[in-house]
């Protein structure tokens, strides 16, 4: 059987079950691995390719293939909810009157009709039955009739323009030259004139309002246009977003510059081409018209005035009104006097530098989150003098502290460990930053220092890590240093599992010096021969309870009623620890002792 380059898996396999006159297609589905309300895209191509002896290449390249949360299609990724067979077929008349078979670009939501012939898609036969992937013929509906003899409504090319460049693009056929879509991919491409056709539209409503009350293939031709003529359109959008943005009742004359909808979502598409395009443009719109609130765009009737009332410049702060007040009245800017009206109004000059210095700042939190390690791990890194501690003035900070830092200090220290310099990705062997310090038992200030001095040197940087785990390094020389710098020396857990007592008890020993111990690193490591020669001097009260036939609860009431005192009390090293000697100068108990001890 002849497959159509842009017939899918679903519609290959249909047509030759009709051949092979199998009216009950379920089975065949259900066999295949289809199962329940699954769809027929979930058929494996490969294996219908074998079935209907067709290139499976071929076959796949024509399927929608799910990829995690977008769909292959043509070799090119777009977005899942843009494929959909369940809402029954859709045909073109004109194409299925060329050949009788379905093409796989007819189940796009963003392709709404045929750019080929400039026909809406059919959805119903004649007779009005809806078409389904189940007993029906891929040409002929259940009543007889042809499909080929739906009636359709003929469209213009102005409305069939975004169809028919997304399907150019999906076929690899000679497209417009646009240049914001140079490079970029057919399913950001298609997310763009949506979201660009929804701005123009309607700035201040929600894109899904959008395509449902003006349709997908209007909002689909405004976006394209849009993009086709960026950035003038795009400024001419944006100017009008700005002359509807009046101020709300009970809004302090606050509001969102450009609507919610577009500027949430370039927030989130700073990565990419067209949405940094995009954020440029708006950013440079923006100058001389609006202020920000915590990173968002804001219009306000306080923009058109000299000055803004203190809970104004609050809310434009982000600020509570209490603490814009203390800030203003610290700097000299409005009159303690909180009655006197005159007084209590701040300059936009002023303003800015106040949001210019909160910016400048942050605290200790903050840091170690952008620098992606531990509050405590972050605070060793300051006090060996890595990152330096500023002095913010008094009325910026919150509650005045020791840990303020300049906001840009997490990039400088990015930086000066060479991140500019690292060529990207994650070499086999390596390890990050941080866990290097770990495994070879360093504190993550002391492996800051030694790249910073040149003793290490990081290999890589992961861009896809933050902070100080996107450095790479291969730590596997440093840790038999280690091994080398430790000989005759043991850890608490090792001398614990070698004498047979709590790890614990090992590691007070070494803090209160019973046993000679040295720093490591991170680790106190304890002398081997000290320690076993401390465990051979002494004795637990379980040894003690065993020698004599005592209960171990009562051993050191035992050896005290015979002048023999704890040479360790629990309270210091974790249990009582006696001399052995003193111990082994008493008398051991006799069998008939011990009997008559655990009589009483």
């Amino acid at each position: 059987m002849r497959h159509h380059p842009e017939e899918p898996s679903y519609s290959i396999l249909r047509r030759t079950l009709e051949r092979n006159a199998i009216s009950h297609p379920g089975m065949v589905y259900s066999a295949l691995g289809r199962h329940g309300g699954m769809s027929v895209t979930s058929l494996p191509a490969g294996i219908v390719a074998r079935m209907c002896h067709v290139d499976a290449e071929a076959l796949t390249k024509a399927t929608p293939t799910r990829s995690g949360p977008a769909v292959e299609l043509f070799g090119h990724r777009l977005a899942f909810f843009d494929v959909s067979v369940r809402k029954g077929r859709r045909w073109c008349p004109s194409c299925i009157a060329e050949e009788a078979v379905h093409r796989a670009w007819w189940d796009l939501e963003v392709i709404a009709c045929c750019p080929r012939h400039l026909l809406a898609f059919a959805s119903k036969c004649r007779c009005g039955l809806a078409q389904y992937w189940g007993k029906e013929r891929i040409a002929v509906c259940a009543c007889g009739i042809e499909l080929a003899d739906a009636a359709v409504l003929r469209v213009s090319s102005e409305t069939a323009r975004a169809s028919g460049y997304i399907l150019s693009r999906l076929l690899g056929e000679t497209v417009e030259a646009i240049p914001m879509f140079e490079g970029v991919g057919v399913g950001e491409s298609v997310e763009v004139m949506r979201r660009l056709g929804a701005f123009t539209i309607d700035p201040w409503a929600k894109l899904d309002h959008v395509v449902a009350k003006r349709g997908i293939t209007a909002v689909l031709n405004v976006g394209l246009e849009a993009a086709a003529t960026f950035p003038e359109s795009f400024r001419s959008a944006l100017d009008a977003a700005m002359a509807n943005a009046d101020t709300r009742p009970g809004s302090a004359g606050v509001r969102r510059a450009y609507g919610d909808v577009l500027y949430a979502w370039l927030k989130r598409r700073l990565d990419t081409k067209t949405g940094s395009l995009l954020a440029a443009e708006m950013r440079e719109h923006a100058k001389g018209k609006v202020l920000r609130k915590q990173g968002a765009l804001l219009l306000g009737k306080s923009v058109s005035h000299d000055r803004v009332s203190v809970l104004e410049a609050s809310k434009l702060c982000g600020l509570s009104f209490a603490r814009m007040r203390r800030i203003a009245v610290a700097r000299g800017l409005v009159s303690p006097d909180a009655s006197a009206k005159e007084h209590n109004t701040l300059s936009l000059v002023d303003l800015v530098t106040i949001k210019r210095d909160l910016g400048s700042y942050i605290g200790s939190t903050d840091l170690a989150r952008l620098l992606n390690v531990k509050h405590e791990d972050l605070l060793e890194i300051v006090a060996a003098g890595h990152i330096p501690v500023a002095h913010p003035p008094r009325d910026i900070m919150r509650v005045q502290t020791k840990d303020a830092f300049r906001s840009d200090a997490a990039e400088d220290l990015l930086n000066r460990l060479g991140r500019g310099q690292l060529p990207e990705g994650v070499p086999a062997g390596t390890v990050t930053l941080t866990l290097a310090a770990s495994r070879i038992h360093i504190s993550t200030a002391e492996i800051v220092g030694r790249v910073l001095a040149g003793e290490i040197q990081p290999l890589a940087f992961d861009s896809s890590a933050a902070g100080l785990r996107a450095f790479r390094i291969r730590a596997t020389g440093w840790r038999a240093k280690l091994r080398k710098d430790r000989l005759g020396l043991i850890s608490a857990m090792e001398l614990a599992d070698i004498v047979g007592c709590h790890t614990d008890v090992a590691s007070r020993l070494g803090r209160v010096g019973a046993i000679p111990s040295v720093r490591v690193g991170r680790l106190r490591m304890l002398v081997e021969s000290d320690g076993l020669a401390f465990f051979e001097r002494h004795l637990s009260s379980a040894e003690v309870a065993a020698r004599f036939g005592v209960p171990v609860r009562d051993a050191k009431a035992f050896l005290a009623g015979r002048g023999v005192e704890p040479a360790w009390r629990k309270e210091d090293v974790g249990k009582w620890l006696f001399d052995r000697g003193e111990v082994e100068r008493l008398p051991a108990a006799s069998t008939a002792d011990r009997k008559g001890r655990r009589k009483a």
